[in-house]
């Protein structure tokens, strides 16, 4: 997945600098698109597998329909913007903005967090392990937190982290605990 990405980017990158240098065909448009579209090869097959893992299981074919209808409605309604823009503004601002977008696109929680401390001495292959992991979040930060911590599972699923889960601890309404199973600790 991450590799299509970055496909994806370098070449849309490429073709930006391309344009601005005015060193630019249709074939060079052409090939770098291929490029980018074999990026997306890479990357939608992976991102749609995903989706059983971010989203509980009986909101799985709710999460594909919609899924679907983002991806035809990004395919319908895309060229048309980009064809606006480069009616407006020209090529190169098209590119631009298009090349921009994958800035935003890969969103990294983990980076948000820092490693808790590891009590055990756990070496690589230590076989199943659980992770809980103790948050005390105020009332005002709730959906902030919230939101994070959705884009988080996303992530611990992406690097093997099955069963997630977070919980809200009733009697201490500040105290959050994530829980999730690895396989081992690579």
């Amino acid at each position: 997945m991450f590799a299509g990405w970055c496909l994806m980017v370098i070449a849309s990158v490429m073709l930006t600098a391309s344009v601005a240098l005015r060193f630019v065909d249709p074939w060079m448009i052409l090939g770098f698109s291929f490029l980018i579209a074999c990026g997306g090869a890479l990357n939608d097959p992976a991102w749609q597998a995903s989706v059983g893992d971010i989203v509980d299981r009986r909101d799985v074919p709710a999460a594909v329909s919609l899924l679907s209808v983002g991806f035809k409605t990004v395919q319908t309604v895309g060229p048309a913007l980009g064809g606006i823009v480069v009616a407006s503004f020209g090529l190169l601002t098209a590119f631009a903005v298009t090349t921009l977008t994958y800035r935003e696109s890969e969103p990294d929680p983990l980076e948000e967090f820092a490693a808790p401390a590891v009590a055990l001495n756990l070496k690589p292959r230590s076989g199943p392990i659980v992770v809980k992991i103790e948050y005390l979040i105020p009332e005002k930060n709730v959906e902030a937190f919230l939101d994070l911590m959705r884009e988080r599972r996303h992530v611990q699923s992406r690097v093997g982290a099955r069963h997630w889960t977070l919980q809200r601890n009733m009697q201490k309404r500040k105290q959050w605990t994530e829980t999730f199973r690895h396989a081992d600790l690579d």
